[in-house]
């Protein structure tokens, strides 16, 4: 069955997830003015299928160099309320 999951994301640099994964949707915060902010990823999966290893990277603007020799495909970028500005990608499985 094809469906829209949530995964609530962790602000470092790489992070691995296990998704049943067709396609990755957007990367927003949640819960922004709620006290607490998490940046979560949306997907369309597949729950027939068994769950993959995904690898998504975080970089915030201009303080984060980027390994060149990473084959990233951007996602999205979110802010938070402290006015920092994050990028996120997801390495090429």
């Amino acid at each position: 069955m094809y469906t829209i999951w949530k995964y609530p994301l962790v602000l470092t640099r790489v992070q691995t997830l296990h998704i049943p994964l067709l396609e990755p949707l957007a990367v927003q915060v949640q819960g922004a003015g709620l006290g607490s902010e998490t940046p979560c990823l949306w997907a369309r999966v597949d729950t027939d299928n068994d769950p993959e290893p995904i690898t998504i990277w975080i970089f915030s603007t201009g303080d984060d160099e980027i390994p060149p020799h990473l084959r990233l495909n951007y996602l999205s970028t979110f802010q938070l309320r402290d006015g920092t500005v994050w990028h996120a990608f997801m390495q090429d499985r």
